[in-house]
């Protein structure tokens, strides 16, 4: 099995070494990455990976170990860069009030925002909002748009949403 992932790895990789050597360098640049948002997840392609997901990794670090309080001001720059995930996780902050005062309608606008950009976290956390109500009036509809677009992705717990809800 390793062997065999490995082999299909390598393969990938020549195909995009191949690609990269009949693209122009401007062509470079622009291409998308293979693995998408490089997320780790096995079938989750997630959002490309965006010039501020560098600084979302640092904010995420320092609020590990500093907490939320001193992470809010990389967030802020890592979301004016193009960050979806640093989108994703001020609205985690100001929907639960995490570091910042409660405001779940300024929550839901970050989410609205990195989920317009793909990110399938935010899409879920919108979809959730919608189908319960929170903080928006309840919109089934809205609700099972956002669930299927972040099921489409492969994210794993909007899967398990999705399936849950279907067996109802």
């Amino acid at each position: 099995m390793i062997v065999r992932k490995a082999a299909i790895l390598a393969a990938i990789s020549t195909i995009a070494l191949a690609g990269a050597a009949a693209a122009s360098p401007g062509e470079i640049a622009s291409t998308p990455r293979v693995f998408g948002g490089g997320s780790g997840l096995p079938g989750y392609s997630g959002p490309a990976v965006r010039p501020g997901d560098a600084q979302f990794e640092r904010a995420r670090h320092v609020q590990r170990f500093d907490g939320i309080e001193a992470a809010l001001p990389l967030y802020e720059r890592a979301v004016a860069a193009g960050s979806a995930r640093a989108m994703t996780a001020l609205g985690d902050a100001y929907s639960n009030g995490d570091g910042v005062p409660r405001d779940r309608r300024r929550g839901l606008e970050y989410f609205y925002d990195a989920a317009v950009l793909g990110d399938a976290p935010a899409m879920l956390a919108l979809a959730r909002a919608f189908r319960i109500g929170d903080g928006v009036e309840r919109d089934p509809e809205l609700a099972r748009y956002w669930l299927v677009r972040a099921a489409e992705t492969g994210y794993r717990p909007a899967m398990e949403v999705r399936r849950r809800l279907a067996t109802r």
